[in-house]
């Protein structure tokens, strides 16, 4: 268990980790977006309750889900910098990622844009 919490400075090599775990999850982020923004036209369509007025929360709604994506890059570099990779979460990037986008488009689906008034 003392291992688990010792610290040690970073070093080149955790940088060059770190610059792949973002290439990794940037790479990702485009399909994200294509989803989600498919998830949020389709709920508009199904629901026929599209104004003007739902731009401006559509696009925090966008930049908060963006926001929550980036837990995944923060989760590998907190293990990376931390724990020195003894959680593994590289092992674990596609299912975090999946999972994330299936919540996210879940989320995007049940939204009521009347629920913002």
């Amino acid at each position: 268990m003392n291992n688990l919490l010792d610290f040690t400075p970073p070093d080149e090599a955790k940088g060059k980790d770190f610059s792949e775990i973002v290439r990794w999850w940037e790479k990702k982020r485009l399909l994200f977006n294509i989803l989600i923004a498919i998830c949020g036209l389709v709920n508009i369509i199904l629901s026929h309750k599209f104004k003007t007025k739902f731009i401006v929360p559509s696009i925090f709604y966008g930049i908060a889900a963006n926001i929550f994506f980036s837990t995944g890059i923060l989760l590998e570099a907190w293990d990376n910098y931390y724990f020195n990779g003894r959680i593994h979460t590289k092992n674990y990037r596609l299912p975090i990622f999946i999972i994330g986008v299936l919540f996210s488009a879940f989320i995007t689906l049940i939204y009521d844009p009347d629920f913002i008034g």
